[in-house]
């Protein structure tokens, strides 16, 4: 589990402080489901050798502000009720992909719904499952920085 991720921290965010904070809801994010990530690389892995390049894949492209929709919309069918809000800082990184060339060279499409995906992750939170959420273990940076004090990763770049 990372909680460094949009739908994971808005998911976290809103168990621990009670809200989903949107910081900017007209972004944009190519989600998509882990098990969906596992089956993508197994068809790459696959492929014929020749097929080279970068293939994008995502669910769908997401605004932020209809991804914390659908947390919130998950979260109360779990009775968890939080707003949503809407800061409205200025930002103009927009990741926005198309998956074409994955549909097309590796008939690759995504089948797990950001909705499923939520609601695995809502329902594992509220059963008790990786719910240390300060643990540095679920969020990259804080992970690395661990291993680097810890001189397990000398090569590394801070």
């Amino acid at each position: 589990m990372r909680y460094d991720l949009v739908a994971n921290t808005m998911v976290k965010t809103a168990l621990t402080q009670e809200r989903i904070v949107v910081h900017n809801p007209a972004l944009w994010r190519p989600l998509i489901d882990i098990k969906d990530v596992a089956s993508a690389y197994v068809r790459a892995l696959d492929a014929h050798p020749s097929l080279t390049g970068v293939f994008n894949i995502a669910y769908d492209n997401f605004t932020i502000g209809r991804l914390a929709d659908e947390v919130a919309s998950t979260l109360r069918v779990y009775a968890v009720n939080v707003p949503i809000e809407i800061l409205r800082r200025q930002d103009l990184r927009n990741y926005r992909v198309s998956t074409q060339r994955a549909h097309d060279v590796l008939d690759f499409r995504a089948t797990v719904s950001m909705e499923q995906s939520i609601e695995l992750m809502v329902r594992h939170a509220l059963e008790g499952d990786a719910t240390d959420f300060d643990n540095p273990i679920y969020t990259n940076v804080e992970w690395m920085k661990l291993k680097m004090a810890e001189g397990r990763m000398a090569n590394a770049v801070a």
